[in-house]
């Protein structure tokens, strides 16, 4: 019973849940691409750089882009060890939050099983 309700209360909170996209790329404008990290690491990595050294490279420039003001893609632009593996056309596409999605299709997959498990679906 309480399983039940609790369920509900969540479908009524994700049938009036409202998004304000201004606010959000507002938002992730003020990141100034730092929220981004995580895509070049892994895309770095796969390029072939190790992943403690793709780990260090990004954190080397976020934290240039943090105390310079800078934006995250700019200092990654300037970087030589991060532009021999990737190309000004692949910063601009990593550093770009509306083409990532990051763990999402994974998390919500998880999320159908848990909940059909939970509800016998």
């Amino acid at each position: 019973m309480l399983t039940d309700h609790i369920f509900k209360l969540g479908i009524s909170v994700l049938e009036n849940l409202k998004f304000y996209p201004e606010n959000i790329r507002r938002n992730l404008d003020l990141l100034r691409g730092l929220n981004m990290g995580e895509a070049v690491m892994i895309e770095l990595a796969k390029r072939g750089v190790g992943r403690q050294e793709a780990h260090e490279l990004v954190r080397t420039a976020a934290m240039k882009a943090h105390d310079t003001g800078q934006h995250f893609k700019q200092v990654l632009l300037d970087t030589p060890s991060v532009s021999r593996y990737l190309s000004a056309g692949d910063i601009e596409n990593l550093v770009n939050p509306d083409r990532y999605i990051g763990t999402a299709v994974e998390q919500v997959e998880g999320l159908i099983v848990k909940l059909r498990e939970a509800y016998s679906l």
